[in-house]
């Protein structure tokens, strides 16, 4: 099992491109890829993204956006 994290958008998409390239080589037969996130992307009560929403904090943008 293997992480990224961190503020850096690019490393994510970097990320999933390569790992999703290996599974696809590998074939039915390989490994499942698992992905996680944050809570970011969700909608809230008032149908709004957390991250759009006023009570995101304003620190924790740089790493949710790579999720997103």
């Amino acid at each position: 099992m293997r992480t990224v994290g961190g503020p850096d958008a690019p490393l994510y998409t970097e990320a999933v491109a390569t790992v999703a390239a290996a599974v696809r080589a590998l074939g039915p037969k390989g490994p499942r890829i698992v992905h996680t996130g944050g809570g970011a992307s969700l909608l809230n009560e008032d149908e709004v993204r957390h991250f759009d929403s006023p009570h995101f904090p304003e620190e924790f943008k740089p790493y949710a956006i790579g999720q997103i």
